[in-house]
């Protein structure tokens, strides 16, 4: 797969081994945008961490 306008070839493949790797923090303040999109960044981040505002944020940061 390519993208048109970078002309950067994409392996998707490649790019969800890898994203299995990455540890992610997720902060949102909204309740439905925060649990319908950590849904969503699960099936592709193996570690993640949900917060539910900047403070908690960064204490999971630190």
């Amino acid at each position: 797969m390519y993208s048109s306008s970078m002309n950067i070839k994409i392996d998707l493949k490649e790019m969800i081994e890898t994203a299995k790797k990455i540890n992610l923090l997720y902060v949102e303040d909204d309740e439905i945008v925060r649990t319908k999109t950590g849904s969503l960044l699960r099936l592709l981040f193996q570690n993640i961490d949900i917060a539910q505002n900047g403070e908690e944020g960064l204490m999971k940061y630190q």
